[in-house]
């Protein structure tokens, strides 16, 4: 059933009855759901709109209608007379109220035109109903939005007016002058807020509180990208404590600061070079010093660095100096004044458990094969570091001169040229006079002469003299170069190289003696005895015989 069938307008054949003009309109509905009056038709021959805001749930729609809001009527029927024009629309929102704007119907057909009302005579929201009402009362027979002069009958060609949309919030009154500013900053305003002033205009709560989720997921990965790098270098730098195990760290001499981080972090004292590098340029230290220390696994940066800074804690050294020409007891008594035990020193030079590579087959001891230098001890150094520590100097020297190859061109084995430079270490007071004496060693053997050498007898004897008197000359012993021809068995002192060099080397001389002729220790040479006498002489006249 529409509305019509209610109001009695039209037959059971769906036709329009005539309006009857002594019937007084009924007074209009209250607000509607969606929060305005619905005015009667008979008020001013509108209908609400699609039946919105109807109780009665028979309405039916009409079939024009219907084809008109489906888009089938012609368009010569739904513009229809041009005289007809349609020019207002109205809607109505869930929270505001809109107002009719002017409708001009065809003076001739309807009998004259209505305007919206004054200000005053209309209201918002819930209110219009009761406005509605109010007036319905107090003028039986008018339009709530006019006067009598303003209302309009129409025929069965009724064409619908459309209201134009005004959003406003509920409780403000739109004057009646302000419809086209409204119109103007609408739209911007719909844009901006929502019915309820609280958001944008569409957007719903799930997706706005997406939105915060996301963006504080953003935020959250922005700190933890900053903050992520600056815990990893505060650790860095803490160190991790470590368990308190110490290790041995050298730092060379000329290291740079960055160079000085990978030593300690391969040792395990600090964390990330990396780290060291950003943190040393930050806080530049002073100067480090180079050299062995003692450090702790897992240190932070500034306690290594201020071990560093102070400098090597010296470690308990023991320095022991064997002197050139020393004869192997008396190194072993070096090395009991060092603080290590002499007799086992002696004792495995002499046993043939320590050996050397000049060392012949059947040759136990390692005499004139430790070279003479200043060597360091540690605390747990023992009497067999430092004999292998000599006999790897000596091996370093020999290889220098290239002992290996030098000593046949002199017709000699590497371990006799190694015994003739002890016997040279013995003799010489001089450098000068070094190839000299290898010179006359090299001839007397040639001509199968004794060498006939001091310090030979001086080693047999075991004990040093600072003479030779002629009983000593005549000591039995392999050493005694007086009384055996040729070279003794073994070296007779730890000799310098310079000595030994002079072995392989000698001068190009004839001579076949020699004398100390001054008090310097210099030494005179002769090729016969007439020249051996005057060396006498002149070391008469020095005071050195």
């Amino acid at each position: 059933m529409t509305s019509d069938d209610h109001n009695g307008r039209r037959d059971p054949a769906g036709r329009r009855k005539p309006v009857d003009d002594s019937r007084q309109d009924p007074p209009p509905r209250a607000g509607s759901e969606r929060g305005r009056s619905q005015p009667s038709r008979e008020s001013f021959g509108r209908r609400s709109v699609a039946g919105r805001g109807r109780d009665d749930a028979s309405w039916e729609e009409p079939p024009r209608r219907a084809a008109r809001r489906d888009g089938l009527r012609d368009d010569s029927e739904r513009l229809g007379d041009p005289a007809r024009q349609q020019t207002s629309r109205r809607r109505t929102s869930g929270r505001g109220e809109t107002r009719p704007s002017t409708f001009n119907a065809d003076p001739e057909r309807t009998g004259g035109t209505w305007t919206p009302p004054p200000a005053a005579q209309w209201s918002t929201g819930a209110e219009s109903g009761e406005a509605g009402a109010r007036w319905a009362a107090t003028s039986p027979g008018r339009s709530p939005w006019g006067s009598d002069d303003h209302y309009a009958e129409f025929d069965d060609d009724y064409v619908e007016p459309t209201y134009e949309h005004q959003y406003v919030p509920a409780g403000k009154v739109v004057p009646h002058g302000a419809r086209e500013a409204r119109q103007k900053v609408g739209s911007r305003a719909r844009s901006v807020t929502g019915p309820d002033g609280d958001g944008p205009e569409g957007v719903s709560p799930q997706r706005r509180r997406r939105r915060l989720i996301l963006f504080g997921a953003l935020v959250a990965v922005i700190l933890i990208a900053i903050a992520a790098p600056w815990f990893w270098y505060r650790g860095q730098v803490n160190g991790s404590g470590g368990d308190g195990e110490q290790v041995a760290v050298s730092i060379p001499e000329g290291s740079s600061v960055a160079g000085i981080g990978k030593i300690l972090n391969e040792a395990g004292v600090t964390g990330s070079p990396r780290a060291w590098t950003i943190y040393t340029r930050l806080n530049p230290p002073d100067d480090i010093q180079a050299g062995d220390y003692t450090l702790s696994k897992g240190m932070s940066f500034p306690d290594a660095i201020d071990v560093l800074v102070e400098g090597p804690t010296p470690l308990p050294v023991t320095k022991i100096t064997i002197p050139e020409g020393l004869w192997l007891t008396e190194i072993a008594e070096r090395v009991t004044e060092a603080g290590l035990d002499g007799d086992a020193f002696l004792g495995l030079a002499t046993d043939g458990s320590v050996r050397s590579q000049w060392q012949p087959e059947g040759v136990t001891t390692l005499e004139g094969l430790l070279y003479p230098d200043t060597y360091f001890l540690g605390p747990d150094n023992t009497e067999a570091d430092l004999l292998q520590a000599m006999i790897d100097r000596f091996d370093e020297q020999m290889a220098s001169i290239d002992l290996t190859n030098t000593a046949p061109s002199a017709g000699l084995t590497p371990y006799e040229a190694i015994v003739m430079g002890s016997l040279i270490e013995g003799e010489a007071k001089l450098p000068a006079d070094r190839a000299n004496i290898s010179s006359v060693m090299h001839n007397r053997i040639e001509k199968g002469m004794p060498l006939q050498i001091d310090a030979t007898v001086i080693y047999a004897m075991g004990d040093r003299v600072s003479r030779v008197l002629y009983d000593d000359l005549e000591i039995d012993s392999p050493f005694n170069t007086y009384q055996n021809k040729g070279l003794p068995p073994s070296p007779i002192a730890a000799s310098r190289v310079e000595s030994i060099d002079a072995a392989v080397h000698p001068a190009a001389t004839d001579y076949i003696y020699y004398m100390v002729i001054s008090s310097d220790g210099a030494h005179g040479f002769a090729s016969d005895e007439a020249g051996r006498q005057a060396l006498f002489r002149e070391a008469e006249a020095n005071g050195v015989r």
